[in-house]
């Protein structure tokens, strides 16, 4: 996650707790599984 915020220009914090929340939009158990889900959904 350090090189997401890195090319976003965003701190770690920041990156941890967008991921923290879109795993819980999407009801997913961590942020593996998130990533399985939005790409199921055609999120991604």
């Amino acid at each position: 996650m350090a090189d997401i915020a890195l090319m976003l220009d965003i701190s770690y914090r920041s990156v941890r707790s967008y991921i923290d929340e879109a795993t819980n939009k999407l009801g997913a158990a961590n942020s593996r599984q998130a990533g399985t889900i939005a790409t199921r959904i055609g999120l991604i």
